[in-house]
């Protein structure tokens, strides 16, 4: 599962937090009462996903939106925990309407980056890499990930270009985008058994995310080699 490692997550705290760590007092006990409350729903949701219990973080985002339909950062969250149970149509569909929301929302347009990346729309997938970078010049993944885009487009100056700005801005970027997260693999080799063309099916069960099958053994000399 993915738990925000390759995705990005959007963490917030504050009211919704302490909200949180009440119910979790109140449910030690046989009176337990979760909070009616949106942003609640949405803080445990996040605490559920990152505990690996997808299906109940999926639920508290539900009640996050019954509660807030304009609450666009629960549809995104909600969009990272479909596309962790390969719900593809689904991830789409909450990531198209987080942005609808929040049009400067620069997390939200990576994510469907990443989502067009592994549906090998690599031109979609650039242009929401490009809008997160314009909306946060410091979006070092969203840096990283464009580059491998540019790459498998065969767009090699563009690649190692986006590839050194990503690393200046954070030099441990490499090592994260290096791995591009074997995650990703169980998504593409399920695409790869349905809905991807079958030209694309071996490459998608043969190798990770962006990096082609030389380099399976050694994905930092990949990025060496953009």
């Amino acid at each position: 599962m993915f738990h925000g490692s390759a995705l990005s997550n959007h963490r917030s705290g504050g009211v919704g937090r302490r909200f949180v760590d009440d119910w979790r007092g109140r449910c030690s006990r046989r009176d337990c009462t979760p909070p009616l409350n949106a942003q609640a729903y949405y803080e445990r949701g996040l605490d559920h996903f990152n505990r690996g219990r997808t299906d109940h973080a999926i639920a508290d985002f539900n009640q996050a939106i019954k509660l807030d339909p304009n609450f666009a950062k629960a549809y995104l969250q909600r969009g990272v925990g479909y596309l962790d149970k390969v719900n593809i149509d689904s991830a789409m569909a909450d990531f198209n309407q987080a942005i609808k929301l929040d049009p400067n929302f620069a997390t939200a347009n990576f994510n469907r980056g990443v989502l067009y990346f592994i549906k090998f729309d690599f031109d979609r997938a650039i242009t929401d890499y490009s809008q997160a970078t314009k909306l946060n010049p410091k979006y070092a993944k969203a840096y990283m990930y464009r580059a491998v885009a540019y790459h498998r487009k065969g767009d090699n100056d563009r690649a190692i270009a986006d590839r050194d700005r990503a690393i200046k801005i954070d030099s441990k970027i490499v090592h994260d985008a290096a791995g591009l997260d074997k995650r990703f693999e169980m998504i593409q080799n399920s695409l790869a058994q349905s809905s991807v063309a079958p030209s694309q099916k071996t490459h998608a069960q043969s190798s990770l995310i962006g990096v082609p099958p030389q380099y399976q053994k050694d994905k930092d000399a990949y990025f060496q080699a953009l």
